[in-house]
């Protein structure tokens, strides 16, 4: 049983190769179809490639080019498959498979979308794609599910954004920390991560007026303040206000410093 296997399957490849060298488009389209058909995906692509100049400006065309969309996204390879269903989307605006081949498109990029650690260059396309898509076809039955990946997409990219302002405080660079929290604070209005990126914003001001030339202590430890009010006005009932309110008597304590001694030095100036 075994030998007839074997045999069998030396003479597929050997009337593939035959086939494959062959001029014959017919023959070739016909085999892409047959291979296709029994997930053959990459064999099938290769001949696909072959014929496709062949058939360009038939009506045969428009199959070959989903064809090989479809066999790229069978075979794992996401940015090729991509690729191809946005040829088909913009070479075939009338076809019945034009719906799928959009929602396809931004598919392929949520799935070759990596851990937020990475760069996020396939999620941002991801989530463009598939608001296009939604806004194409308003009343889709996959309308929702569009939406849900969007939102998935978008906690990515929020703790990716959180990672780095995260990264700031970690090597001390306050100031950068301070600027990233406040871009995520704008940036995600509705995110889980909201409240503690309040916190570490106002926390990486403390701790970037801590460790600045005396001369340029106050109006930072005011800005420290002001980002204090801010948080404490917006999560009175914070996890974080423990430690919050702990470095904000540090923040008072040194401004008040700092005012005893100008009013000090006023009434020096005076005599």
């Amino acid at each position: 049983m075994f030998l007839s296997v074997f045999a069998l399957a030396t003479v597929s490849c050997s009337e593939y190769e035959k086939v494959l060298k062959s001029n014959d488009n017919a023959a070739k389209l016909k085999m892409a179809n047959e291979l296709f058909e029994s997930g053959k995906f990459t064999r099938a692509n290769k001949l696909f490639e072959q014929v496709q100049p062949a058939y360009r400006g038939t009506p045969q065309a428009e199959r070959i080019t989903y064809m090989m969309a479809e066999a790229y996204f069978g075979m794992g390879d996401y940015l090729l498959a991509a690729y191809y269903y946005e040829r088909f989307v913009k070479s075939y605006p009338e076809s019945s498979k034009m719906e799928d081949a959009a929602y396809k498109q931004a598919y392929c990029y949520y799935l070759d979308s990596p851990r937020y650690t990475l760069d996020q260059e396939n999620t941002i396309k991801a989530i463009a794609e598939m608001q296009k898509y939604i806004n194409r076809y308003s009343d889709s039955e996959k309308e929702k599910e569009a939406n849900e990946i969007i939102k998935e997409l978008r906690v990515k990219l929020e703790k990716k954004d959180f990672g780095i302002a995260n990264q700031y405080m970690k090597l001390e660079n306050y100031k950068a920390s301070n600027i990233t929290f406040g871009n995520f604070i704008s940036d995600y209005p509705d995110s889980d991560l909201r409240e503690e990126a309040y916190f570490l914003k106002f926390e990486s001001l403390y701790l970037y007026a801590e460790n600045s030339y005396y001369t340029k202590q106050p109006e930072r430890y005011r800005d420290a303040k002001t980002a204090y009010l801010v948080f404490e006005k917006r999560y009175p009932e914070s996890e974080f206000s423990r430690d919050a309110k702990k470095y904000y008597s540090e923040v008072e304590l040194a401004i008040e410093e700092y005012e005893a001694y100008k009013k000090e030095g006023e009434e020096y100036s005076k005599k």
